[in-house]
Order: structure tokens, then C-alpha cells, then sequence
């Protein structure tokens, strides 16, 4: 046999073997389609709402209401680098008022849409518990702040030389899509899983001058 006939014989062998082994083909997905009205898959649960970042979104200021300002009440403030208020000291010149007033706004970063939020709070002259409010926040929280406004010298005979004023306030989260309108703030239950704490800067007053 010529090399020729040779070379066309080995060819066309290779070629017959090739017809008999097919190249293999790629995995394909033969599962069945899904059937027609079957559920889709559950959405995603909401995200947790952590009660560290309410407390942090909140901030309880308290500062000399307006009736009671002017030029005889000199205000100290001292603020972070956040403009938040940390401590204020008000000096209020000879004679004493009857009455003093003190203003404590509750301002949001946030608002809570989800779940809302009840806060509790007390004022204190010294130790001496002198006035309470409370609030429901919601999904409007930004939109308008909440003021409570106490006299810190009623139910005394005269003016103290001096006096320090805080509020201390508890924060609740209630029921995530809680109508805040039907909320029961004197029935709202405190616990440790739903329940965080706030403070108002300390606000020293002296009277009669510098203490």
C-alpha cells in the first residue's frame, strides 16, 4: 500500500472515532418549572431595630424658657464637637423671680416608622422630683419637636442660692406597627429587652448671682 493510501486510511479512521465520542455537554437544570399559584418565597424579615440606636438617635435638652429670659440671666452653654449640649450654667441677677421657667425640648434624628417609641420622663430640682411628661414618637417625629415647659421654683418660699435641674426619661419601643395614637402611656409595660434610658444635660442656676 502506497504512503498516500496509507495517510488518507488513518485519517478517516480518526475522523469515525471522533463521530463515536461526542464531546461531553454542559450540566443543564432539569428541574420541573415551578407550578402555577404556588407561594412565593417569605420576604426578608425587618431589620432588627437595635434600642442602642433610638437612645442615640434621641436628645432631651434643657434650657431657660423663653417667659423667663432677658437681660438679667446671663446663659452658659457648653456644647461637643456635635453641637450637642452637655452642661449649662445660668446666673440670674438680684431680686430673685417668683418664677422661673425651664424648657425641655425632645428633638429625633430618626424617625420610627416601623415600631414607635413611648418616652417617660421625670424633672428633678436637685433631688426633688418636680414635674413628668410623656410622648409617643412615630413616623412624624422630625417634623416637629415635643416641649415640656416646668416652673423649677414652685413650691418653694423663696429662691435658693443655687439649684441643679436635669431630667432623666425611659425610652420604650412598643409593638412594631403600633398605631402610636391608641398607645396607653400610663399602661405601657417597661421591660429590659424593650427599655433604654435618657438624659437632659444638667442645668446649674444661681441666684443672686455667681455660685
Amino acid at each position: 500500500m502506497s504512503r498516500i493510501l496509507q495517510g488518507t486510511v488513518c485519517v478517516a479512521f480518526a475522523f469515525a472515532l471522533a463521530a463515536c465520542n461526542p464531546a461531553p455537554q454542559k450540566n443543564e437544570d432539569i428541574s420541573p418549572p415551578p407550578e402555577k399559584g404556588a407561594p412565593a418565597e417569605a420576604p426578608l424579615a425587618l431589620k432588627t431595630i437595635d434600642l442602642g440606636d433610638i437612645e442615640a438617635s434621641l436628645r432631651l435638652e434643657a434650657k431657660v424658657g423663653v417667659v423667663s429670659s432677658g437681660p438679667s440671666v446671663k446663659v452658659d452653654e457648653m456644647l461637643d464637637f456635635r453641637q450637642k449640649l452637655l452642661m449649662t450654667t445660668v446666673d440670674v441677677a438680684p431680686p430673685a423671680p417668683k418664677e422661673f421657667r425651664v424648657t425641655l425640648t425632645l428633638t429625633s434624628s430618626s424617625a420610627f416608622k416601623e415600631a414607635p417609641v413611648a418616652v417617660r420622663a421625670k424633672v428633678f430640682r436637685d433631688e426633688a422630683e418636680i414635674g413628668s411628661f410623656a410622648v409617643v414618637l412615630g413616623a412624624d417625629t422630625m417634623k416637629k419637636p415635643f416641649e415640656h415647659s416646668v416652673d423649677v421654683l414652685a413650691g418653694l418660699s423663696s429662691a435658693p442660692n443655687t439649684m441643679l435641674v436635669h431630667a432623666e426619661a425611659k425610652v420604650i419601643l412598643l409593638p412594631a406597627g403600633m398605631d402610636p395614637a391608641t398607645v396607653d402611656l400610663k399602661a405601657t409595660k417597661e421591660t429590659p429587652d424593650t427599655t433604654g434610658s435618657l438624659l437632659s444635660n444638667p442645668m446649674r442656676i444661681n441666684f443672686g448671682g455667681v455660685g
